[in-house]
């Protein structure tokens, strides 16, 4: 369940377009829309990008070497390793819509993005 606008609204419907999250500073921001993929994500300082074409997770950027795609709740779903060091690509075929956590580890990071499906 959620709120919009001092409405409540359920966020698993599948009859209706998703609802992602955005953050604005320190302020989560919950807005309803039709999913066309995620805006990119830039980790400061490897310059790591984050984006989605069509049942394809894509992380790329310097020195990528493994992503893992966690459940909210915690559990490894799936993960990928990079080949040229620079792209990993991870198939979300099956995957549910929710909230879950993509890890990305570059050779020098860790970072953790959560991530509306």
């Amino acid at each position: 369940m959620g709120e919009i606008g001092g409405k409540k609204v359920e966020l698993k419907n599948p009859q209706e377009p998703s609802y992602f999250l955005k953050r604005k500073g320190d302020i989560l921001i919950l807005y309803q829309d039709i999913a066309t993929g995620i805006e990119n994500a830039t980790i400061s300082d490897t310059e790591t990008e984050i984006s989605r074409e069509g049942h394809q997770l894509l992380v790329s950027g310097k020195d990528v070497r493994k992503i893992k795609l966690y459940h909210a709740g915690g559990n490894l779903l799936r993960q990928a390793s990079a080949t040229d060091g620079k792209t990993v690509s991870l198939s979300l075929q099956g995957i549910r819509q929710g909230v879950y956590l993509l890890r990305v580890e570059t050779g020098m990071q860790s970072k953790t993005y959560k991530l509306l499906l």
